[in-house]
């Protein structure tokens, strides 16, 4: 008798447990976990612009809400070149022939060539594509996890349950429209921000001839991996642009122009890509214009938007 309702309890769970796991992916404390998410859950085809990159792309460009232009930012954070390329191989079909595809850059994203295994970081897990990259173009892919975090995201554990009985609110973070920190607080942001970079790419100082060999290499990979991606959209009947977006002038101040040339414009320049750079204009220096250190808030994203957009005429 106790093994006949036991058996059917079990039996009950597996018939609902399809429906749980579809919940949870519904649900605003999913696309927390993965907020580029759901960019990708609204993409459709014929469109006219994508956008890749990493965090500062994330926060620098916003298509939804535009009448006459139908665009995706499908930014990821944190992102390196390798994956903007894959991503690019996976979604240019949804772009319109002759479409644009922007890519935003900082003068630190040449100087990642993949992430490691280091500072307690997981990025190297790159759990952030499973949802949306196919297994095969996903580096240091396991089964295990995706079958964790995609397939039955129930088995992630208490917090996926809770999120059915009381859901996190949506984030508002990407609709802040002022600068919630003081002067002194944005520059210790940016400090901050400039150190962790250092930490990362291992440099002693913000020095060009004193980036380690290891990072130079990382440069010249991602140099010829643009120069792959150039051929990939040419070949396609789309358009490349570089955009480089602007900081604040706490963050302006703290980058030496030598440090920015040879991380930046340099391999820029070698990748043969057009460009346009916002970095260092007096026009873009206001705190109004961000959120958080160097991050554009809506206001500054949108003014953005709309500069870059009547600048490649769309």
């Amino acid at each position: 008798m106790v093994r006949r309702i036991l058996g059917g309890v079990v039996q009950r769970i597996k018939n609902i447990r399809p429906n749980i796991n579809v919940k949870i992916k519904k649900s605003n404390w999913y696309h927390g976990q993965f907020p580029h998410l759901s960019e990708y859950e609204r993409l459709k085809q014929g469109a006219d612009i994508i956008c890749l990159g990493s965090t500062p792309a994330k926060n620098a460009l916003d298509f939804k809400g535009l009448k006459n232009i139908k665009g995706y930012n499908l930014a990821v954070c944190p992102e390196t070149i390798f994956y903007d390329f894959q991503v690019l191989k996976n979604y240019h079909s949804f772009l319109k022939q002759g479409g644009t595809v922007l890519f935003v850059l900082c003068p630190f994203t040449f100087l990642k060539d993949y992430y490691r295994d280091e500072y307690g970081s997981t990025s190297y897990l790159n759990i952030r594509y499973y949802p949306i990259l196919h297994r095969a173009m996903i580096d240091t892919f396991d089964y295990k996890l995706y079958h964790k975090w995609v397939e039955e995201p129930l088995l992630i554990g208490m917090q996926a349950w809770k999120c059915l009985i009381k859901d996190w609110p949506v984030s508002k973070t990407m609709s802040i429209r002022s600068n919630f920190q003081t002067p002194e607080e944005s520059q210790e942001a940016c400090k901050m921000r400039i150190k962790n970079w250092m930490r990362e790419f291992h440099m002693i100082d913000l020095d060009p001839t004193h980036i380690p060999e290891e990072t130079e290499k990382a440069i010249k990979a991602n140099i010829e991996i643009f120069k792959n991606i150039k051929e990939f959209i040419k070949d396609r009947g789309y358009k490349a642009l570089i955009i480089v977006p602007p900081f604040p002038s706490e963050m302006t101040s703290l980058l030496p122009k030598e440090l920015v040339e040879h991380t930046l414009y340099e391999p820029i320049k070698a990748a043969g890509i057009p460009y346009i750079s916002y970095f260092g204009q007096i026009k873009w220096f206001p705190r109004e214009f961000y959120y958080h250190g160097f991050l554009l808030n809506a206001k500054g994203r949108e003014l953005l938007t709309k500069d870059i957009l009547s600048r490649i005429k769309l």
